[in-house]
């Protein structure tokens, strides 16, 4: 008999390990506008590369980590303060 098991992969913030949640269709839009504009930093105070697709919200809302090319960039400073 063949069983079935499903699975769930939670991504957390590396800073401050809460769940990541995805951004809201607004909020992304947003924030590729705000990196459009060359006006977009990271917690380095870094320009945020303009080209993500997507960007996932931790679950307090207080920062977002950017999607490119479908992987997330969880690396220390790479977040955006919201």
């Amino acid at each position: 008999m063949a069983t079935t098991q499903s699975s769930t992969i939670a991504l957390a913030c590396p800073l401050t390990g809460q769940l990541l949640r995805p951004l809201g269709a607004e909020q992304l839009t947003q924030l590729q506008q705000l990196a459009a504009k060359r006006a977009l930093r990271n917690e380095n105070a870094g320009l945020a590369p303009i080209g993500f697709e997507a960007g996932l919200q931790t679950a307090d809302g207080a920062r977002a980590y950017l999607v490119y090319d479908g992987v997330a960039d969880l690396r220390p400073g790479a977040g955006v303060l919201l």
